[in-house]
């Protein structure tokens, strides 16, 4: 048998045929969980190795004369796999949206490209030609995904990306002593680790971390502020990592979970440290509760509404992401042009150190530079040279922030 023929014949086999099926709904249940690598991993490598295995080692004659392999030989063009192929895309995008209907209408085109094909032909598939009705037809199907695409899909990518970020799971525990502790935010619990400062107590910091990031991030902070008398408290934002919550609203909701989290906190004052989402949420907090005595935000946004059209992808319109930005008001419950640390800092009273790297492409400075303009004294700004979004807590920029921790609060005595 001819390798063209394997292609052709091995897709039919039982064990391909097991394999791809039963991996595709895995896929789709992890797209579900918005578990987008993983997913991807399942349901693609099995499939490449059932094909590698059959290719090797399996006898696949007796497919040809069955009467699913004249109908594969009569209908399986390339036009035909390319629309089964779209139609799992489809499928495993209904399930990563949430949309029930546009999964099962994926998976409808599957079964009808392997039924009988979507679009008919005389010719045989094997050999198969390169003429002209071919390529006007892959030229029609791909204009219609790019239509399709282009007209209805990147909205409700863009709100589902917006409200699920990728839930990191905490894989290593802390060298340092910690209590694992579950706190109460509102209305979810949210998993955190609590550090106890060393000597004499200057207060707690809760550190908040960015997007599609875990409490694991915090172990730095801890390893920093531990010896120098602070309590460390780190938890898992809601929808992120082992917390409960199902969407993530950039501190609409987070700032009310911070509030609650306050409640536990007895050992005085308390300092916000956030990263990214961290540093915007801490902003909205501490613009509005009077317990917390000072907040240092680094690499914040300054209002979600630029920094999702910033973020877009260059073929999402101003109307793609204006409709996404409606989609996740409305599937989230609350609403993006109150999600605004530009606006918080206006009305925060207690010292602020504003941190960000010159060089961060994710959320420019131009971000930080509009906070630190709006923000009432004392405040102070760190803009860290050659630093991306990621990376600008330098040597340097701790002992900055310990300077700063030095005026901002009263020392022990």
């Amino acid at each position: 048998m001819e390798s063209h023929e394997k292609i052709l014949y091995h897709q039919i086999h039982p064990a391909k045929l097991a394999t791809d099926f039963g991996t595709a709904f895995v896929a789709a249940a992890l797209f579900w969980r918005h578990w987008p690598w993983l997913a991807l991993v399942v349901g693609f490598v099995p499939s490449v190795v059932a094909s590698v295995l059959l290719f090797r080692f399996a006898d696949l004659t007796w497919l040809v004369d069955s009467r699913f392999g004249r109908c594969v030989r009569r209908s399986m063009s390339r036009t035909i796999e390319m629309v089964r192929f779209v139609g799992v895309g489809v499928f495993w995008a209904g399930a990563w949206m949430h949309r029930p209907l546009l999964a099962a209408g994926g998976f409808a085109v599957i079964l009808a490209g392997w039924a009988r094909g979507l679009v008919g032909s005389r010719e045989t598939a094997m050999p198969r030609k390169s003429g002209k009705s071919g390529k006007s037809g892959m030229v029609a199907l791909v204009a219609c995904v790019l239509l399709g695409a282009a007209g209805c899909m990147p909205p409700s990518w863009g709100a589902a990306a917006l409200l699920h970020p990728s839930r990191r799971v905490v894989v290593q525990s802390p060298r340092r002593a910690f209590d694992q502790v579950e706190l109460q935010g509102q209305g979810v619990r949210l998993k955190g680790w609590w550090f106890h400062g060393e000597g004499s107590r200057r207060g707690t910091v809760i550190y908040l971390h960015g997007v599609a990031d875990n409490r694991g991030s915090s172990v730095g902070v801890a390893e920093h502020f531990v010896p120098r008398g602070f309590d460390v408290l780190a938890y898992d934002s809601r929808a992120h990592g082992q917390s409960e919550g199902e969407a993530c609203t950039y501190g609409f909701y987070e700032k009310q979970d911070l509030a609650r989290v306050i409640d536990r906190v007895e050992t005085r004052p308390v300092v916000i440290l956030g990263t990214s989402l961290g540093g915007a949420v801490a902003l909205q907090a501490a613009a509005e509760d009077r317990r917390i005595a000072g907040v240092v935000a680094v690499a914040a946004f300054s209002d979600l509404r630029t920094v999702a059209g910033e973020r877009a992808p260059f073929f999402a319109s101003k109307a793609n992401i204006a409709e996404a930005l409606r989609q996740a008001e409305q599937a989230g419950h609350f609403r993006v042009d109150e999600v605004s640390p530009v606006a918080a800092a206006a009305r925060i009273q207690v010292p602020a150190l504003i941190i960000h790297g010159d060089h961060d492409r994710e959320t420019p400075a131009a971000h930080s530079l509009r906070i630190f303009a709006a923000l009432h004294e004392p405040k102070r700004l760190i803009l860290v040279p050659g630093r991306g979004h990621g990376d600008s807590l330098t040597a340097d920029t701790w002992r900055g922030i310990d300077a700063w921790l030095d005026g901002a609060l009263p020392r022990p005595r």
